[in-house]
């Protein structure tokens, strides 16, 4: 039997330009069997407001099943994103940024077609083309595909000696049950991170881990998001601090991650922080410097932990 897709778009006064971009690209999916659930985090911006109180009536001859939730208060895109995984009951779910798309209207059929075949899939992981604001016709990153393509669900061990994966939760489709039954949430903490923290946590549960080389989803860089709009220097104290709260969650539940540590730091960390400094304007030798010493001292910390 065909899945059934929930797709989760979490929005904070998202301009109406690209928040249509993004909802046409689901509205025109070509499959039967899927959802639409908007969750506001409670925009201000009025013009926002005015157009996701159309939605409804723009989709209407889609004849597509589409709910919007309005957050009783402003608690970030981890705390939206729950909302909507709470409310969800489809078989799988893809969390959407408001501002991106995605880039096959057979994307649902090819993510099917895959749990079809390996029926067991807790997260599907698939490549990505990348878009920033000088130029949105004009791909930065075409194709971005991972190291090692897995043709069969893997488990934590390949994934930490093998595939680099990115840790975007938009480049993912994630079984719900898995999510829910295994309390997989993600972090209330509005910085910069809160996807590598849940790559780690759902990473850290799951033995049937499947990437795929398959394109699905365009990524739109903005200067002025959460995710760009500060220094490269914060950014990576932050994703620091996420890396931190993630070995919290894992140290005692999961032995091969606890042990060897290092390889994973290295995928979760450092791999992650040389994309921040390479995108960012001041990956000066002094920054870079400061946060490798900071990540250093956590990581003789740990050390110690594991050896005691």
């Amino acid at each position: 039997m065909d899945k059934s897709f929930d797709i989760i778009v979490t929005v904070y006064n998202t301009a109406p330009k690209y928040l249509s971009r993004c909802l046409d690209s689901i509205v025109s999916l070509e499959y039967d069997n899927f959802s639409l659930t908007i969750v506001d985090d409670c925009s201000t911006n009025i013009e926002t407001i005015s157009f996701l109180k159309g939605v409804k009536e723009r989709y209407s001859d889609k004849g597509i099943e589409i709910e919007i939730i309005y957050s009783k208060s402003n608690g970030g895109v981890g705390q939206a994103r729950n909302i909507g995984l709470k409310n969800s009951k489809k078989d799988l779910v893809w969390f959407i940024d408001s501002d991106d798309r995605i880039s096959k209207p057979d994307a649902l059929v090819i993510i099917n077609q895959y749990w079809q075949k390996f029926p067991n899939i807790d997260i599907l992981s698939f490549a990505i083309t990348s878009y920033d604001d000088t130029d949105f016709d004009k791909p930065v990153l075409k194709h971005r595909k991972h190291t090692t393509c897995f043709p069969t669900p893997t488990s934590i061990e390949n994934y930490v000696d093998g595939c680099k994966d990115k840790p975007g939760v938009w480049s993912k489709v994630y079984n719900r049950l898995f999510l829910l039954e295994n309390n997989l949430m993600f972090s209330n903490k509005n910085i910069y991170g809160e996807d590598v923290y849940h790559m780690i946590i759902t990473y850290s549960k799951s033995n049937n881990i499947m990437f795929v080389k398959d394109c699905l989803y365009d990524y739109f860089i903005h200067s002025n998001t959460l995710t760009t709009g500060r220094t490269a220097y914060k950014r990576a104290l932050e994703l620091l601090e996420f890396n931190k709260e993630g070995y919290e969650f894992i140290k005692n539940d999961h032995t091969f991650i606890s042990d060897n540590f290092d390889k994973f730091f290295n995928v979760f960390f450092y791999v992650r922080c040389f994309d921040i400094f390479a995108q960012g304007k001041d990956n000066d030798k002094q920054s870079i410097a400061l946060v490798k010493e900071k990540a250093e001292e956590f990581y003789q910390k740990l050390l110690k932990q594991k050896n005691s």
